[in-house]
C-alpha cells in the first residue's frame, strides 16, 4: 500500500506522488517506502482499508446471513497498520477463500466454469501453519453449499511442507469430528465450521494425545 503523507518518501516538486512501477523489471528495494503487512490478510481487506483512507465510511461487517443486507464487507479495515509496526506473528489470523469447479474430474471448463455449471465449491482456510480445504457440493441456482456433501479435502502442514505437496487429509480420522459438526446449530456459518474443524485436526496433529476432542466442546 502507498498512502499519501504516510508511506511514500518525499517527492521533488513536479514529480508524481505515485510513479509507475514495473514490478516485473524493477528491483525489490524500490518498494522500501511501501507499507508491508506480513501477517495474514485477505483480498477483501483492500476495500474497507481504502475506504477508510479516503475518508469514506467503512461498510459494516457482513453477518453470517447477509442476503438482506444492502451493503457490507467481509474484509477488515487495516488502515491502522500504516501508523504502527506489526508486533509480530499473529497465529490467530485466518484467511478464507473459495474456488469453483464444475466437476470432481478435470474437464475443459474446470478453471473458468460458468455459474450454472458450478457443482463443486472449494473452500480454504489459511493461517501461518496450515492450509485446510474442503470441496463441497454446491447448488448454482440457490447459491447454497451442502456442508455434508464432501467431495474431497486437503490439509497441509506448511512448516514441514511449504510447497504443499503432501496432503494429509486422508490420513486423519474424520468420524468423531463429523459427529461433533452434526451437533452444531444449522445456521452456523461455513467459516466457523471449517475453523473448528481445522482446530480439531491440528490439535490432534500437535499433541497426538486425544486432547483435540476438547476443541469442539
Amino acid at each position: 500500500m502507498f498512502v499519501p503523507g504516510v508511506t511514500p518518501a518525499s517527492s521533488w516538486p513536479g514529480e508524481p506522488t505515485f510513479p509507475f512501477i514495473d514490478v516485473l523489471s524493477k528491483p525489490e528495494h524500490i518498494f522500501t517506502n511501501a507499507k508491508v503487512i506480513r501477517n495474514v490478510v485477505e483480498l477483501v481487506d483492500v476495500f474497507p482499508t481504502v475506504s477508510n483512507m479516503t475518508g469514506i465510511p467503512t461498510p459494516q461487517c457482513c453477518p453470517d446471513v447477509s442476503l438482506q443486507v444492502e451493503l457490507c464487507t467481509e474484509g477488515r479495515n487495516l488502515a491502522y497498520t500504516f501508523h504502527q509496526k506489526e508486533s509480530g506473528k499473529n497465529a490467530e489470523l485466518i484467511a478464507f477463500s473459495q474456488y469453483p469447479r464444475p466437476a470432481d474430474a478435470p474437464q475443459n471448463n474446470s478453471d473458468l466454469p460458468d455459474l450454472q455449471d458450478i457443482k463443486v465449491m472449494g473452500y480454504s482456510l489459511r493461517d501461518w501453519d496450515y492450509r485446510y480445504t474442503l470441496w463441497l457440493g454446491f447448488n448454482p441456482r440457490s447459491f447454497q453449499v451442502n456442508v455434508s456433501d464432501v467431495h474431497g479435502g486437503e490439509l497441509y502442514m506448511l512448516a514441514d511442507d511449504p510447497g504443499q505437496d503432501k496432503n494429509i487429509y486422508s490420513d486423519l480420522d474424520h468420524s468423531m469430528m463429523m459427529k461433533k459438526m452434526a451437533r452444531l446449530p444449522h445456521d452456523v456459518s461455513l467459516w466457523t465450521r471449517m475453523r473448528l474443524q481445522l482446530y480439531y485436526h491440528t490439535a490432534g496433529l500437535k499433541t497426538n494425545t486425544g486432547k483435540a476432542d476438547e476443541v469442539l466442546r
